[in-house]
């Protein structure tokens, strides 16, 4: 029988993975042969390259679903958006079909001529007949509002206010505007005064029209009642 050769006169090719080079011992994953400290060579062997021309690999899921929540709130936000837009759309046609509405009321078309002086289509002796007490024209008056002052030390003040233009216009637009806010008519309508007269909602006011010239009386803060206002609208109306 032959005798087994030693270990120093084999060869490194024939010892096998994970054994030393010079005395072939195990080696194990250390750096240095525990047998006889050798230093061991080589390194683990890298990792296969890829095949070229071979697909590459698959991403991860996870991240679609988001994504779709994503689209999902994106969308929503626009449809809330287009419905704004078109809310608003109709509001503005709403309104300018009002406005058409309130430029075609019954005589809008005759517009005042004469001079457009408050003061000079209600005099202070016409005011305090209509009051019962007297009334003096205040200085502060200009050509649309005529002030007339009353009581002691003439602390109290009636003004009255003149729409030389557009008048028809603004008495339907505040008239709509009231029944349209409150759901329910809170003008009372004054017969045989002017071409139109209403009293505001609890007696507050009175206006007039016409032609297209609206009077407006402040009743409420000149501490006046109904009766007094219609005696000052009948003689501004006989002037116009």
């Amino acid at each position: 029988m032959n005798p087994s050769p030693s270990r120093e006169c084999q060869h490194p090719e024939d010892l096998m993975p994970g054994f030393c080079e010079k005395c072939g011992s195990p080696v194990g994953d250390g750096k240095f042969c525990p047998a006889c400290g050798a230093t061991v060579s080589g390194a683990p062997p890298a990792a296969a390259a890829p095949v070229s021309g071979a697909p590459p690999a698959a991403a991860p899921k996870g991240g679609g679903g988001i994504g779709k929540v994503l689209i999902i709130v994106f969308g929503i936000i626009a449809v809330f958006v287009v419905l704004s837009m078109g809310s608003c759309f109709y509001m503005a046609y709403r309104i300018k079909k009002k406005a058409a509405e309130f430029t075609q009321a019954p005589g809008s078309g005759r517009r005042y001529s004469g001079k457009r002086d408050a003061c000079s289509l209600i005099k202070a002796s016409e005011v305090s007949d209509a009051i019962g007490q007297p009334a003096e024209t205040d200085e502060n008056s200009s050509s649309s509002t005529c002030i007339f002052s009353y009581g002691p030390n003439g602390a109290n003040r009636i003004d009255v206010n003149f729409t030389w233009q557009g008048g028809a216009m603004a008495m339907n637009f505040a008239h709509g505007a009231m029944k349209q806010i409150g759901g329910i008519e809170t003008f009372t309508a004054v017969p045989d005064l002017g071409d139109e007269a209403y009293l505001g909602p609890m007696g507050s006011m009175l206006m007039m029209r016409k032609g297209d010239v609206m009077v407006q009386i402040d009743l409420r803060t000149a501490g006046l009642n109904a009766d007094a206002g219609k005696k000052i609208a009948e003689k501004i109306a006989a002037r116009l």
